[in-house]
């Protein structure tokens, strides 16, 4: 029992490594940190396509019903002057 206390307190007195798992979960943060910076970046793509596409359709809309407008004002300087 008194060895198995020792090389407790010998291992708790050995830092040789520390440098190397420190450097390791160092990594592995900067990692997640450039995947975390990587989807943002597509969900601000994408959100500027979606919005895009959005008033795209928006124009469209009020391009058919301006064009439906003027019709009907064709359609009545007609009536109008039939009369």
């Amino acid at each position: 029992m008194k060895k198995f206390i020792k090389l407790l307190c010998s291992l708790h007195r050995d830092e040789k490594g520390q440098t190397l798992l420190f450097s390791v979960m160092a990594l592995l943060v900067l990692a997640g940190m450039f995947m975390l910076v990587i989807d943002i970046g597509q969900m601000v793509v994408n959100r500027i396509y979606m919005q895009n596409v959005a008033d795209a359709a928006a124009l469209n809309g009020a391009k058919a019903q301006a064009q439906m407008l003027n019709f009907a004002v064709y359609i009545n300087r007609l009536q109008y002057a039939a009369m």
